[in-house]
């Protein structure tokens, strides 16, 4: 559905942002690209298939990234700040959308649209705030926000870009300063794939 459709439907016309500026350091090889699901599919197209499920497939994704990650989606630009982590990330997703984002990270094997959906009705119900993103509680039975699985409105940017300013990166850190909706989501789809033994987990 194009964004005016979507718009005029009621539906969210957040844009769809995968964040795919990391270094794969600790998984060894750039897991973006490791094959998942039985497909032949990259790990990356678990995200962005989610995204265009819900949002349609104008998805756009933000970082440096090897040449047949960047053609998978239908725009892709360059991170402003480079090697900054996913904050540096959110703020350019921010710039070039002009109005509220969804952002995964690229490397969420286990994803699915029930997610998503559940953040934008979040969204819906508490226009005020400045994100809404998924939480899980983790074994310790403690909370835990996920915030490369999120919205995220125009009026954090300010935020983000003082926050970038003064080279304090810690996206969880921000959250703290910020109006925040927390969305309660099943751990098992918010799971990241940090090093290869967290997809043979999943298989």
């Amino acid at each position: 559905m194009p964004t005016d459709e979507r718009a005029a439907s009621g539906a969210s016309a957040a844009r769809p942002v995968v964040l795919v500026g990391g270094r794969s350091r600790r998984f060894g090889r750039d897991k973006l690209r490791e094959p998942w699901g039985g497909d032949g599919r990259m790990l990356v197209e678990r995200p962005i298939a989610a995204l265009r499920e819900v949002l349609g497939p104008r998805v756009l994704g933000v970082g440096s990234a090897h040449a047949s990650v960047r053609g998978l989606f239908e725009e892709w630009i360059e991170d402003d700040a480079p090697d900054r982590g996913p904050l540096g990330g959110i703020a350019t997703a921010l710039r070039r959308a002009r109005g509220e984002v969804l952002v995964l990270a690229g490397d969420l094997p286990a994803i699915d649209a029930a997610v998503l959906q559940s953040i934008l009705a979040a969204a819906a119900s508490g226009p005020r705030a400045m994100a809404v993103v998924a939480e899980t509680i983790g074994l310790d039975g403690e909370p835990r926000l996920h915030p490369c699985t999120a919205l995220y409105r125009p009026s954090i940017l300010p935020l983000l870009e003082a926050r970038l300013a003064a080279d304090r990166l810690s996206l969880l850190a921000m959250l703290r300063d910020a109006s925040v909706l927390r969305v309660p989501c099943p751990a098992c789809r918010l799971a990241n794939a940090n090093e290869p033994g967290d997809l043979a987990s999943l298989r």
